[in-house]
């Protein structure tokens, strides 16, 4: 069996989407993230500028989206190499809200038996699972899911 490697989501289309999301207007954002001219969000939504890894804290807030989650796909991005050390040293520890939240119900709902990722029905189940999410994420305008993949043309 082959296993194929996720399309990882750009920062950009990231900050697309959530800012997508939000209701607040660039200007807000912008201000609450310690900066003065609302051309610097264009820019990194643009991919044109990146997000400078000191202000991922603070557009997390602003956004609304978890700030570990953030700050792992600014460093797949941005510096992979670092990613990769950190990931060695620290085991790939650093978990979103979301997968912590996982980690949770997969605890409540196993009763402390554990989870067999070797059991390829389970894993076809839990497969089956995500991409039903993903589907329905994807046919909802307001998902986090990049337009892109929802099929429809960028703004």
């Amino acid at each position: 069996m082959t296993t194929q490697k996720a399309k990882r989501i750009s920062v950009a289309d990231y900050i697309n989407g959530a800012i997508d999301l939000s209701d607040k207007t660039q200007r807000q954002i912008t201000q609450e993230i310690g900066y003065e001219n609302p051309n610097v969000l264009t820019m990194i939504k643009q991919g044109r500028t990146k997000l400078p890894i000191n202000k991922v804290g603070a557009i997390a807030r602003a956004l609304g989206v978890d700030p570990a989650n953030l700050l792992r796909i600014v460093m797949l991005e941005y510096m992979p190499d670092a990613w990769q050390v950190i990931s060695e040293v620290m085991g790939d520890r650093v978990v979103s809200a979301d997968e912590s939240a996982l980690l949770d119900l997969a605890r409540e709902e196993t009763k402390g038996i554990g989870v067999d990722m070797g059991d390829p029905d389970l894993v076809s189940d839990l497969r089956n699972a995500f991409r039903a999410h993903h589907e329905r994420a994807a046919a909802n305008p307001r998902s986090p899911v990049p337009a892109t993949k929802r099929g429809a043309a960028k703004h």
